[in-house]
């Protein structure tokens, strides 16, 4: 009988409920919040939500009027040829639960958004076009 090593987790950027910012956010080092994970991906990287609920940090509080309150803020763009993936970890379940914008694109493109859950009473998708962009 031969044993094999297990299938290695596909490349990318790892958040969890149970992760710290401070991490990695490698698989078995993930982040915690959604906005690290932002800050950190480049094009052609997939983003691999682990399985829980995300709930936005501001839930219930007035809102703002602002898109920081949103739960997941886009402002990073992919490439035609480099998409940004954001979508769960295999087949386990996300849920992305909030009272604002659950998901606000700030001109971004070249993203797919795939398998989440979107919960709360506000809109789940906001694109917000760009006032201008630099170059």
């Amino acid at each position: 009988m031969t044993v094999g090593a297990g299938a290695a987790d596909p490349a990318g950027i790892y958040v969890a409920p149970g992760g710290t910012d401070s991490n990695a956010g490698t698989a078995t080092s993930p982040f915690r919040t959604h906005r690290k994970t932002l800050q950190t991906v480049n094009p052609g990287l997939t983003i691999f939500v682990r399985g829980g609920e995300y709930r936005n940090s501001k839930m219930d509080s007035p809102y703002s009027g602002r898109t920081e309150a949103s739960l997941v803020r886009i402002t990073r763009d992919g490439t035609a040829a480099q998409p940004i993936i954001f979508r769960p970890f295999g087949n386990e379940y996300a849920k992305l639960v909030s009272d604002v914008s659950r998901i606000a694109m700030q001109g971004a493109g070249y993203w797919t958004i795939q398998g989440f859950e979107i919960a709360g009473n506000a809109q789940p998708l906001a694109y917000i076009a760009p006032t201008r962009r630099p170059g």
